[in-house]
């Protein structure tokens, strides 16, 4: 197979055809090479890749699952499938549910390079392997295929589809569900695992790996080095340090990396959620948006260590101001944003959630006010200060683009005022001063 000369190649994680990997190999460094999707999702939680290509064999018929997967893991690749020509309809399947196309063989020269590179035609003129092909080129990296339960074949079921889920939806049960899988594929109720936390007593077979002791499985009377037992820890091992990557990813994509705070996509995310839910429960939420005065001003005078230290305790000063189920983030370069919400609706009218809000965004002005900050010497108690505005749902909107519009709206008009102000929104100033009706949207 031919390609076309270019530049800057790209990452390509290829799944399941061993030979498709060897043939791009040829015109590239940057192939990897794994067995099946599973093992695509593990080289995902801590690789980036451009593009992924794959066949539909190891896919078991669970297309959508696995693309959602990979567009939670690798939103910017794209996804590509090579099918014999009797798996076409699987192969639109397969791009309904999420993947972007699809490609028949026997291939052209140059068809799967040109698909991957997203380029809609062909050149005039391609040039030859050799010309393409420096002699010290490396094989494709193979990653060790993942080792299916020993009493089934992992790709048969819809055990693995909804552990995937439980991947990417993580609730903390992946190893009971997966011990689940277990127990149905072998027959052995009695089969237990016990975190590596948990003290145990009777003959065990650890959990782990790449070195990483990740709890101990055991079956009451079985000794413990049966060879059965040792190939289930195997496999339990492999979906445990999987949801290990994955979760470490997901707080990398959703915590600010500086301050330790939730980030804007978490923001939006959360914001949107707990609006719906509010409307449905009939509770109230408050926003708060705040930013340093003249942060810049710190910056430039006693450096980015000082800056970075300013952010740092201004997230831990409102973190201690807030209650634990308020969400605080940091959404911009020195903006900040919490989100205040109570877990009940309000027992009589007119709720004192707004008072109680604004009670704690002054207490957090004091703390920030009198606050030492070590990088800034003597400098810092009573000169830092921070300006905010506070929007109310219901009374100053009901979604979270009106909320943001009047608690920014709010923030300026603090600013405006002369900086260190907490300034409300018409609908959470009436309902600070007990003027709002007890409206909602759900009434």
């Amino acid at each position: 197979m031919t390609a076309p000369l270019l530049t800057s190649p790209i990452e390509v994680l290829v799944v399941g055809d061993a030979a498709l990997a060897e043939s791009l190999s040829v015109h590239s460094r940057h192939i990897t090479s794994v067995d099946n999707w599973l093992d695509a999702l593990g080289e995902l939680a801590h690789r980036t890749a451009e593009c992924i290509v794959g066949s539909l064999d190891p896919m078991g018929g669970r297309s959508e699952t696995i693309a959602a997967a990979l567009r939670e893991l690798a939103p910017q690749a794209r996804l590509l499938l090579v099918v014999d020509p009797a798996l076409e309809p699987a192969a639109i399947a397969a791009v309904e549910a999420g993947f972007d196309d699809y490609l028949v063989e026997p291939l052209r020269p140059g068809e799967l390079w040109y698909a991957i590179h997203h380029i809609p035609e062909k050149p005039a003129r391609e040039p030859s392997p050799a010309e393409d092909l420096p002699p010290e080129e490396p094989q494709p990296q193979r990653i060790p295929a993942l080792q299916s339960a020993p009493a089934g074949d992992w790709q048969t079921g819809d055990d693995e589809a909804k552990l995937i889920e439980r991947l990417m939806h993580p609730r903390g049960d992946l190893a009971e569900l997966a011990l689940g899988v277990l127990r149905r594929r072998t027959g052995r109720a009695d089969l237990q695992f016990a975190n590596r936390t948990q003290p145990i007593d009777r003959p065990t077979v650890p959990v782990q790996r790449n070195g990483q002791l990740l709890g101990w499985l055991y079956v009451d009377g079985e000794a413990a080095g049966s060879a059965a037992l040792t190939a289930h820890a195997d496999w339990l091992g492999h979906w445990l340090a999987l949801e290990l990557q994955i979760n470490s990813l997901h707080r990398m994509a959703l915590r600010d990396e500086l301050t330790g705070l939730w980030n804007r996509r978490y923001f939006d995310r959360f914001f949107a959620a707990v609006l719906r839910r509010a409307q449905r429960d009939r509770f109230r939420v408050t926003l708060l948006l705040f930013d340093i005065d003249d942060f810049k001003i710190y910056n430039d005078r006693y450096g980015h260590p000082a800056g970075d230290e300013v952010l740092t305790e201004t997230a831990r000063l409102i973190q201690q101001q807030v209650r634990k189920h308020d969400v605080v983030a940091r959404i911009g370069g020195d903006e900040f944003a919490v989100i205040f919400w109570d877990a009940e609706a309000p027992r009589r009218q007119n709720s004192e959630h707004p008072h109680q809000v604004s009670q704690v965004a002054r207490r957090f002005q004091k703390a920030i006010c009198e606050h030492n900050f070590p990088k800034l010497a003597d400098h810092a108690p009573g000169t830092l200060t921070i300006s905010g505005g506070l929007a109310a749902f219901p009374w100053d909107g009901r979604t979270a683009e009106e909320l943001i519009a009047i608690a920014d709206r709010m923030l300026l008009h603090s600013k405006k005022q002369g900086k260190n102000v907490i300034a409300l929104g018409p609908g959470a100033l009436r309902a600070h001063n007990g003027e709002a009706d007890d409206d909602h949207p759900a009434s």
